[in-house]
């Protein structure tokens, strides 16, 4: 699900009620937002966990100019950006990336959500 008003920010649920280890989201075209906020939300008892913001850009061998699908992605290991989330219950966790030129971005839960919860992960870009 997302959200962009008219020349406003961008609002991404990237993961929602997720806990499984190597869990990755759809990846997110960011290109023009300069300013990126992740959130991660505990979703019930959540002890453990770490959640990885990752970027890769459009594959050059795909010679596809203008939109770019999931396809014509880099289909490599992607590149961490920020640093580690680690989510705990009754807290957001906030992860303000450095303001940069993105290209495509996505979650990964690289280590399982300990505790019995879940997580929802939402990006926001402006």
């Amino acid at each position: 699900m997302s959200y962009t008003a008219p020349g406003g920010p961008m609002t991404v649920a990237l993961l929602v009620a997720q806990s499984a280890d190597e869990t990755f989201s759809k990846p997110v075209d960011v290109r023009g937002y300069t300013h990126i906020v992740v959130y991660v939300i505990p979703n019930g008892t959540v002890s453990s966990g770490v959640v990885k913001v990752l970027e890769a850009c459009p594959d050059p061998d795909s010679n596809q100019p203008g939109n770019v699908t999931n396809a014509q992605l880099y289909s490599g290991t992607w590149v961490q950006v920020g640093s580690d989330i680690s989510p705990s219950s009754g807290a957001i966790s906030v992860l303000h990336l450095t303001v940069a030129a993105y290209s495509h971005l996505q979650a990964r839960i690289s280590t399982a959500i300990g505790g019995g919860g879940t997580v929802d992960v939402v990006l926001v870009a402006a």
